[in-house]
């Protein structure tokens, strides 16, 4: 049985290698399980330089990236800008729960996928990956979740 069975057959059909950077516990457990119950292989790393030593031997070797902003040692705009200097070719969502205008625009002109808001329903997370990965037919595709019960995986998302 799914450790999470209420969000089931939300995120694409395609098992995606997906790097989740963030330097908080708590946000990183729950995106691996999250995404890792909808059949994704997850790796995390708690900043943006742990993220970058991960890529440093292959950069392909992800097809999406879901990274924070504010975080030690180096931030989210600052990996994004280090990945765009590897060529990494994978997608990109900032997910982050306070970024002014500047800071947008400059994730903006590193051609980030997509800037998410913190908190964000986990539905809402699933169909932001399959639009970056698989286009905007895919996002509409998948059931559901009610509020309810993605309540207290929303609470640590927050």
């Amino acid at each position: 049985m799914s450790a999470l069975p209420y969000f089931a057959n939300i995120s694409s059909q395609r098992a995606l290698r997906i790097l989740c950077v963030d330097d908080l516990a708590d946000i990183r457990y729950v995106l691996h399980l999250l995404l890792q119950n909808q059949g994704h292989q997850v790796t995390c790393a708690e900043d943006g330089d742990e993220a970058l030593a991960i890529l440093r031997d292959d950069p392909d070797a992800f097809d999406l990236i879901i990274t924070d902003h504010q975080m030690p040692v180096m931030n989210g705009l600052e990996m994004v800008s280090s990945l765009r200097s590897v060529a990494y070719r994978g997608k990109i969502l900032v997910f982050s729960s306070s970024l002014d205008l500047q800071v947008i625009q400059a994730y903006r002109a590193l051609g980030v996928d997509d800037i998410l808001d913190k908190p964000l329903p986990p539905p809402e997370l699933f169909q932001a990956i399959n639009r970056a990965c698989l286009g905007s037919e895919a996002a509409t595709k998948g059931s559901a979740v009610p509020w309810s019960q993605a309540a207290a995986a929303e609470e640590i998302l927050a």
